[in-house]
């Protein structure tokens, strides 16, 4: 079915994404209606383009794991599996990698390694962003109220994962641990560590362009206090503290729709 009308899956794929977001937004149409419609046309085309160049540079970087992993899938199928799969990051990102590895071993069976393997090329992506998420998380010491030095404690353990897992690339070459095979060479490395600093930093730009937009007068570092705050979990507790020092520090109340006047004979 995903190899015969690939059309026809993304189309079903965003109509499911549609009945979704209209499930969570019940009740709350209305707001995010006028929210939309009182956004102008730059910010939403700049915040669209943003969050697309993100979804390419997150691809590339899987691209490169798969093909130092022995895959030779074309880009426009990995790709198509891609934009499929991070549809299913709505609901969970557990779910959206499945979802990623299922198409793509459906559009191109014989062009890239079995699932297992797969899974394993996620991992280094993953790994870097975790460490990439341990550098900037000292600006959620304030809201969480955590030592100084957890940031330091997260970043070295990060480090040593990663330092870890390349050696275990050096050592295992088949099976599960071919997935990790990009880490054996300074040029995967350091080519997979550029593309998801570009993505994180395309992130947190989108970020900080919206909550300025919104009327919150928020700096880069608040952006990424957001972003981590998402990441971690998702949870609303975490987001919530991610967000207070944003309502702290801002001098610019957030902008709210007014709400319509009765009609009066």
């Amino acid at each position: 079915m995903l190899r015969r009308h690939p059309t026809r899956v993304s189309l079903a794929g965003g109509a499911l994404v549609a009945i979704a977001l209209a499930i969570a937004l019940g009740g709350h149409g209305d707001e995010f209606v006028t929210a939309l419609g009182s956004a102008p046309v730059w910010v939403l085309g700049a915040a669209v383009a943003l969050h697309v160049v993100w979804l390419i540079a997150r691809s590339e970087a899987w691209s490169v794991c798969i093909g130092a992993a022995g895959g030779s899938v074309s880009r426009r199928r990995l790709y198509h599996a891609s934009s499929i799969g991070y549809l299913g990051n709505i609901f969970n990102g557990q779910f959206g990698l499945g979802v990623r590895i299922a198409a793509l071993r459906r559009t191109a069976p014989a062009e890239c390694p079995r699932a297992h393997v797969l899974l394993a090329a996620e991992l280094p992506i993953v790994v870097i962003e975790a460490a990439l998420a341990a550098i900037c998380s000292f600006t959620l010491v304030g809201p969480l109220g955590v030592p100084w030095w957890v940031p330091l404690v997260c970043f070295g353990a990060m480090a040593a994962v990663l330092g870890a897992m390349q050696r275990v690339a050096r050592h295992r070459r088949e099976g599960f641990w071919s997935g990790i095979a990009v880490l054996r060479g300074m040029r995967g490395r350091n080519w997979i560590i550029a593309l998801v600093c570009v993505a994180v930093v395309l992130q947190i730009a989108r970020n900080w362009l919206l909550l300025n937009w919104s009327g919150v007068d928020a700096s880069v570092l608040d952006a990424t206090a957001l972003l981590i705050g998402l990441a971690v979990g998702g949870s609303s507790r975490s987001v919530r503290a991610s967000a207070r020092p944003l309502r702290s520090s801002s001098s610019v109340p957030t902008v709210r729709p007014p709400r319509p006047r009765p009609a009066h004979c």
